[in-house]
């Protein structure tokens, strides 16, 4: 087995460390109360996996709540999308440890539909082929993504539609106002 290292900010250096922004009064009077947007960038499934550790530690830090925009890209989207949707942060995190608590042992298990158990375990490749002999053509890599990264959460099913609320999906339904 190769070897591989990796850098992290264990919880105890963050404790111990001070971050000069949240020590400026103007900072914290300035932005307590503000909602946030956040947004995640592609780059597949390290993306993803990034974009979860991300969330997890927004909502670790209390700061979720205040999340009322997102903008993702690929890979970001497939963590973002299913986040958006979800009635149990729990599930979708998963067990998320802190780096020095990782050992080889409980990396192999992730809670089953958790977004971990998609990144972890996506076959992203079978399904891609299983959508080529479906003849979807170049919906394919769509078809393959959605039964990784949506269908946990039922929302890989094209003809149904998944809104914020029901008058958004009235609202989607009726289609734009033609100019």
């Amino acid at each position: 087995m190769s070897k591989f290292y990796v850098d992290f900010w264990s919880r105890e250096w963050i404790d111990q460390n001070q971050f000069p922004e949240a020590t400026l009064e103007s900072f914290q009077q300035a932005y307590a109360d503000r909602d946030l947007g956040v947004a995640f960038s592609g780059g597949g499934t390290r993306s993803a996996a990034c974009t979860l550790g991300q969330l997890k530690a927004l909502d670790e830090l209390g700061l979720l709540p205040r999340v009322k925009y997102i903008s993702a890209v690929s890979g970001g989207g497939w963590a973002a999308t299913p986040f958006s949707y979800t009635h149990d942060l729990d599930q979708y995190f998963g067990k998320i440890s802190d780096p020095e608590n990782i050992t080889l042992s409980n990396s192999k298990s992730v809670l089953p539909k958790s977004l971990q158990e998609a990144i972890t375990q996506s076959p992203l490749v079978s399904n891609l082929l299983e959508g080529g002999l479906k003849l979807r053509g170049d919906e394919s890599f769509a078809y393959s993504l959605g039964k990784v990264f949506l269908k946990p959460y039922g929302l890989d099913n094209p003809n149904h539609y998944f809104t914020f609320n029901n008058e958004t999906k009235a609202l989607a339904k009726q289609g734009f106002p033609r100019g």
